[in-house]
């Protein structure tokens, strides 16, 4: 009986230092883990910063403005009038700033928003190649005979 109480306590004393020493390495691979972790959080967190920063500093300011003098508004390149703006038109700045604004034509851009009730005024469902060359965008640049 005691031999076999020696043999039970032995067995016991060498899984509990099996154990032990397995906690300690896993006490060790968790700590080093949670630093690869937190130091894996700090980066994204500098990318995620610096990465919204230079979409603000490159985004419009989209602030309020009215014009100032008619506008003739017509296609790039052309010399004819499509429509007029009239001075005193409340706008909002559209211009690119920054980065972003490398390489745009005719920076200085502006926005109209016009809004209606009737879901037929406008159809959607055109193939591209029936757009314009510079699609939605107009100059108010025209070449005057």
């Amino acid at each position: 009986m005691a031999a076999r109480l020696y043999k039970d306590a032995k067995h016991f004393l060498t899984l509990s230092n099996f154990c032990s020493k397995n906690w300690v390495h896993f006490a060790k691979t968790n700590y080093e883990m949670k630093k690869w972790l937190f130091k894996l959080s700090i980066l994204l967190n500098i990318l995620f910063l610096l990465g919204w920063f230079l979409s603000w500093i490159s985004s419009p300011s989209y602030e309020m403005g009215r014009l100032e003098k008619n506008l003739e508004i017509g296609y790039f390149t052309g010399d004819s009038t499509i429509f007029v703006l009239p001075k005193g038109l409340t706008v909002r700045n559209a211009s690119q700033r920054g980065l972003a604004a490398i390489g745009q034509f005719e920076n200085e851009r502006f926005q109209i928003v016009i809004t209606s009730s009737d879901p037929s005024l406008i159809r959607y469902d055109l193939p591209k190649d029936s757009f314009d060359t510079f699609g939605n965008y107009y100059s108010a640049d025209v070449k005057k005979n």
